[in-house]
């Protein structure tokens, strides 16, 4: 089994606890990392993702088979939808 392409919605404070842990796992592949900060591209790009502001982007990335939502609460269900 391959490992699993995961897309990270938010590099915030926790997001970055995230990030760098896909990052660490041997059975994902963090490939992209959404966030509109500049310090939260700046993390997926440290960690050797693609890196964009917008998560609808990163959901509708071909290589993407997985999601980690770590944005604000409220805004988790207009992303789900």
């Amino acid at each position: 089994m391959g490992r699993l392409a995961v897309a990270l919605l938010g590099a915030g404070r926790l997001g970055a606890v995230h990030a760098r842990t896909l990052a660490g796992m041997p059975e994902a592949d963090l490939v992209v990392v959404a966030d509109p900060r500049p310090e939260g591209r700046a993390l997926g790009a440290e960690l050797g993702a693609r890196v964009v502001a917008d998560p609808l982007e990163a959901i509708h990335d071909p290589a993407t088979r997985a999601v980690v939502i770590v944005t604000p609460t409220d805004s988790h269900a207009p992303l789900i939808e």
